[in-house]
């Protein structure tokens, strides 16, 4: 009964490859729902609700009008749709399940925050569901079937058989307290095996379409369990209904299968912001967003609505404090990429109520910003009676929505130090676990590939790494493993301090009595450094060739903090970037042994010597070498040829020079500017020249020896050469003559101490 599946997904390749698979799609616009639907099925499918429920309404009466149309219809969630906000969390979730029964839900994956309330506390939820919690790879520890169904087969009147399994992210053992999924895993090691397995059974059920409702996700933090990489090892899978990230795929997305076949990726964003579909006919899939004006809100479900609403009202609306004309940015974009005063102002609460030395807790715990307008009718919080700044206990409890302690534990600065590191791991991109914290202060140097954090300080004096430290921070980072991945957090609890918004409420009353105009800004607790040089910055042409030079060791500054990108090369600098790029090894002789005019113990002696062994320089003249003689263009690329053609590592390659000063090459140099431009080593100048006898500048010489070494033949041949595989000292390789490399006009750096050697 697969037939109509690898059917459908041998249309869906042609169609994308006709670039018909999907309406062209522009900001504003949105897909049309089809007046006659006989036939088809159409998917309406949501994500990352996080208990925003306005729109639910909404997706009922879209449900319903695609019925009346004739389509065979299912609604679909695929995750984090039980927990997020008051109306939620005060009710352990149930009223997400009441609300989702009266919209029509027909199956739903758990993601990690469908935890929060204890994996039991799931299963509660669960028997009070009309609809199916799905997840395939929810184990309990030491049994081999899933806590939850793992799939459903939907048969509609028509015959149609769609199969449908859920899976849930891994990061879920990290991503919710530890504690609430405590004797319970995710299948970490497996997951496509388990999605394999579902898609196999329902095949043999007679499914002719296979979905999976999946909480993974795409952002590369999720790396290995990201949707698309589940996709690529599975077979026989024709649509994926993702979340975690909260990605909008506003024309649905593909990826490839184990087969090669297409499978359609859809995702709708967070909260109902867009009411998503993929419609699925004979001929093709379809996946779009239905323009929300066009659907009106369905009045039964929005009546529960009201009535939910009216029940939290009392309990909900009490005020805690007025902040006045101050933004406390709870934004996820920034949260979770840098310092904020919300940041700033929640772990200052946390060393309020704990006494702790320091404060450290997960950007991923922040989840909404203050204050809420409760004074516009059109807020749907709106609080009779309230003024500007108000915020209530709803308010806090949408900031701090998971019911976590503030709690204390003992670490070692080592520890905090390893803390501060793993957290800021994925800058600049998006991450749950960014620190905000409280007496610390630090440096991130995203430039460097590890050991980013720098200049850690205490209450202003240095981190000690072998003092200990009283840290306060949430139960989710603390309890074992570590929540957000934080294991050197997982530390035996010394106190309790109450709930997170509690200690919040206690600190903006009882210490700035409620007055928080001094969180109005940040106050540079996190720094930010994009490059270790004041002279080179993000968007400038060689931003990426000097830092990666940087963080190999090959070339360091002129000054402190300086690169000096225009700066000249001199032969001394370039024979010992190369001599680093290969390990620094030791030459057989001394750089006197070979000319008299480089001393013995100077900062670029020995990498002199080993260049003239492995023979990729020559003297100038009378055993002269000229270290500090600028090198030209051509000279450079003869050098690292040089050094290709005896690593063994150069192919065919087009000799023909079109440059407009090809005549001017030397006859020398020829075939090593050939091959510079044909790996994509160097380019000519605007004017179409290739200035063979120009000084290179050290921005030029990042870009060159950058892209050098990354050629995949160059990096084996490095590798093999470090592990003593290849030995540069053997072989013969023809030698220019002594004006083969002959410099250009001396052009000496004033400047001769190591500090500009690279």
């Amino acid at each position: 009964m697969k037939t109509k599946i690898r059917l459908l997904t041998v249309v869906l390749a042609l169609a994308l490859a006709l670039s018909l698979f999907l309406p062209a799609w522009a900001e504003g616009s949105y897909i049309d729902l089809p007046e006659d639907l006989t036939g088809q099925l159409v998917i309406i499918h949501t994500n990352d609700v996080h208990g925003r429920y306005a729109n639910y309404a909404k997706i009922a009466a879209l449900r319903k009008l695609a019925e009346e149309r004739g389509g065979n219809v299912l609604l679909l969630d695929a995750g984090d749709a039980l927990h997020g906000t008051p109306m939620m969390i005060l009710s352990n979730g149930e009223n997400a399940v009441t609300l989702m029964n009266a919209v029509g839900y027909d199956a739903m994956a758990p993601g990690n925050h469908d935890f929060n309330y204890g994996i039991n506390r799931l299963f509660e939820l669960d028997e009070m569901a009309d609809f199916a919690i799905l997840s395939a790879n929810t184990f309990k520890d030491g049994e081999d079937k899933s806590a939850l169904d793992a799939a459903v087969l939907f048969e509609f009147e028509d015959g149609m058989k769609v199969g449908v399994f859920g899976l849930t992210t891994p990061e879920t053992a990290v991503k919710t307290s530890p504690k609430n999924v405590a004797g319970y895993n995710f299948s970490p090691d497996n997951l496509a095996e388990v999605a394999q397995d579902c898609i196999d059974s329902l095949i043999a059920q007679g499914a002719e379409l296979i979905i999976c409702i999946g909480h993974l996700g795409v952002n590369e933090e999720s790396i290995p369990w990201m949707s698309t990489e589940v996709i690529a090892q599975v077979s026989g899978l024709d649509i994926f209904i993702d979340g975690h990230s909260h990605t909008e795929f506003a024309e649905g997305s593909t990826a490839k299968d184990a087969d090669g076949n297409l499978v359609l990726l859809a995702s709708s964003g967070k909260y109902i912001e867009n009411l998503s579909v993929v419609i699925v006919n004979s001929d093709e899939m379809i996946a779009g967003y239905i323009d929300p004006s066009e659907i009106d809100a369905d009045k039964d479900v929005a009546g529960i609505i009201a009535e939910m609403e009216a029940a939290l009202k009392e309990m909900t609306d009490v005020i805690v404090t007025n902040i006045g004309d101050i933004f406390l940015d709870g934004r996820r974009e920034f949260v979770r990429t840098g310092e904020t005063n919300l940041g700033n102002l929640c772990t200052d609460a946390f060393v309020y109520v704990s006494g702790a030395d320091v404060a450290l807790t997960n950007g991923g715990g922040i989840r909404d910003s203050l204050p809420i307008d409760h004074t516009n009718p059109e807020n749907d919080k709106y609080l009779e009676g309230a003024v500007k700044g108000d915020v209530t206990v709803g308010d806090l409890i949408t900031v701090y929505p998971f019911s976590n302690m503030v709690v204390t534990i003992e670490v070692t600065g080592a520890e905090l130090l390893a803390a501060l590191n793993h957290g800021t791991a994925a800058y600049p991109g998006q991450s749950g676990g960014f620190p905000h914290v409280s007496g610390i202060t630090f440096e991130i140097h995203a430039y460097k590939d590890a050991d980013r954090v720098q200049n850690v300080k205490v209450n202003g004096e240095a981190l000690d790494l072998e003092k200990t430290y009283l840290l306060a921070t949430n139960d989710f980072i603390a309890e074992p493993p570590g929540g957000d991945g934080y294991t050197m957090l997982s530390k035996p609890i010394l106190g309790y301090f109450g709930a997170l918004e509690e200690a919040l409420v206690k600190y903006v009353e009882e210490d700035l009595e409620g007055d928080v105009s001094g969180y109005a800004d940040t106050e540079g607790r996190i720094l930010v450094f994009n490059t270790p040089f004041v002279d080179v910055k993000a968007g400038d042409w060689f931003y990426d060739y000097v830092v990666s030079v940087y963080n190999e060791g090959l070339m360091v500054g002129t000054a402190d903090n300086v690169f000096s990108p225009n700066g000249n090369v001199n032969r001394a600098m370039f024979v010992t970037i190369l001599h680093r790029a290969f390990g620094k090894p030791e030459p057989n002789g001394a750089a006197t042994d070979y000319f008299d005019d480089v001393v013995d113990g100077e900062w670029y002696s020995d990498a002199v010597a080993w260049a003239f062994e492995i023979k990729i320089v020559e003297g100038i003249g009378d055993r002269a070498f000229a270290p500090m003689n600028s090198l030209s263009r051509e000279q450079l690329v003869t050098l690292i040829y040089r050094l290709a053609v005896k690593l063994d590592a150069v192919g065919e390659f087009d000799k023909e020079l079109t440059f407009t000063d090809a005549d001017k090459i030397s006859s020398w140099a020829a075939d090593a500017v050939a091959y510079a431009v044909a790996e994509g080593i160097v380019n000519g100048m605007p004017d179409g020249s290739f200035d063979p006898s120009g000084i290179t500048t050290r921005a030029q010489v990042a870009k060159v020896i950058t892209e050098f070494i990354e050629l995949p033949e160059i990096a084996e041949a490095i590798e093999k050469y470090l592990a003593g595989e290849i030995d540069l000292g053997n072989g013969d390789v023809d030698e220019p003559d002594d004006e083969d490399v002959e410099d250009v006009e001396d052009d000496e750096d004033d400047e001769d101490d190591e500090d500009i050697a690279a």
